[in-house]
């Protein structure tokens, strides 16, 4: 079976050697809500913070000292986050407005005061060239200054794959409690109200089943996808019925050495948690799609640890589990059980009053076909094609959209 997501990433910009772009910022900014932003906003945001040079010949530069005005190209831009050009000239555009229009609010509660900054002065975006110039405001340059513990760095491509600017943010904060000596805790606990503030969600999700669904439930699901080893989960602490905090727990990052840069500066070396390329886990998915679909054809139990990621597949395992149960006949296969099912349902549905229960293995095969019914429909494909391959080209389809929906 071929893998989508290669064919598409063939189309991607890629440069030969990969620069090693590192963000660095204050770990105050890890904790304000950037209000309105959405990820292509934040995303050019992080690009500019890798730009920022805070030391210049082992000098640690002030505030007033660090560059203010940047040039950013949208081909940086779409080789930095693996888009196509024409994608990245849209983002920058987009980005330059949100950044001049949008203030940041800072919290001090050591000196009972709020302070508003617009993160930037002004922003310029060139159409023919496909790039913006940014100049940011004077007042937060304090919070790019280079200060011993209260800085989070990382490199900008182990963002770079998620889809979730809810990803970034809590991914941004794990960075700063585990490579900060002072707040290497390995956990992270704050109140509902603030990690509201934090994922900036204003007036959405006011539910907190959708506010968990939408921004930190799936943060944490698609953080444990590239980095496994982090072993990211989270605990709801509750009064009575009530969430009122969310506590975050993972591997803490081990200094396994220590030395000296070519300044002299003190130098930890941290064994990090290893990220995982989204080609890699697709090919991963296809494998377990495949193994289940395998699995279904011949009969075969699963094992009890089998992963399943999605509806499609909790449909083929609960169809595997009813045929563990009710096993078919050795020479049933695929084709002939879709015929039943059809048959069984349209004649359920002839019969007035007469509603007769349907087996689980009917239900799941049935939404099945239903699918490969609505593919074979819009793509005017021949029907010739088994139900295998009609479910596997259908596969293949949707993983493909999936991606493209990631590069938009």
């Amino acid at each position: 079976m071929t893998v989508a997501t290669i064919t598409t990433k063939e189309k991607l910009i890629k440069s030969p050697v990969r620069k090693k772009r590192i963000v660095h910022k204050r770990n105050k900014l890890n904790e304000v809500g950037f209000v309105q932003y959405n990820k292509n906003d934040y995303q050019v945001f992080l690009y500019i913070c890798t730009l920022i040079k805070n030391v210049e010949h082992g000098v640690k530069l002030k505030p007033e000292q660090i560059q203010r005005e940047y040039v950013i190209h949208a081909k940086d831009i779409a080789e930095a986050f693996s888009i196509e050009v024409n994608h990245a000239y849209q983002m920058l555009k987009k980005a330059g407005y949100r950044l001049v229009r949008t203030a940041l609010t800072l919290q001090h509660p050591d000196l009972f005061m709020t302070e508003e900054i617009a993160l930037c002065k002004r922003s310029k975006y060139h159409e023919k060239t496909g790039t913006l110039v940014v100049e940011f405001n004077e007042y937060i340059m304090p919070y790019f200054e280079n200060v011993a513990n209260k800085i989070t760095q990382y490199q900008l491509k182990n963002v770079s794959q998620f889809d979730s600017i809810y990803s970034i943010r809590l991914y941004e904060l794990i960075q700063q409690f585990t490579k900060n000596q002072e707040e290497n805790t390995g956990w992270i606990s704050k109140s509902l109200e603030e990690w509201r503030r934090i994922f900036a969600t204003g007036t959405k999700y006011k539910l907190y089943a959708d506010f968990k669904r939408k921004t930190f439930e799936h943060a944490v699901n698609e953080i444990n996808l590239y980095y496994p080893t982090l072993k990211l989960k989270y605990t709801e602490l509750t009064e009575g019925k009530k969430v009122v905090a969310i506590k975050f727990q993972f591997i803490k990052t081990e200094i396994i050495s220590t030395g000296q840069s070519i300044y002299g500066n003190k130098v930890n070396v941290y064994r990090t948690h290893k990220q995982r390329t989204a080609v890699e886990i697709e090919q991963e998915r296809l494998a377990e799609f495949e193994k289940v679909e395998e699995a279904l054809l011949h009969h075969i139990p699963l094992e009890n640890n089998t992963v399943i990621h999605d509806a499609d597949y909790d449909a083929l395992y609960a169809l595997n589990q009813e045929v563990e149960q009710h096993p078919f006949n050795e020479d049933t296969d695929y084709d002939t059980l879709q015929k039943e099912v059809t048959a069984h349902l349209e004649q359920s549905t002839e019969e007035q009053n007469i509603e007769p229960p349907i087996n689980a293995e009917y239900e799941a095969l049935y939404a099945l076909n239903q699918k490969v019914e609505q593919y074979v429909e819009e793509t005017k494909k021949t029907t010739h094609k088994s139900f295998k391959d009609l479910v596997k080209q259908l596969k293949e389809k949707e993983l493909l959209e999936r991606q493209q929906e990631l590069d938009l």
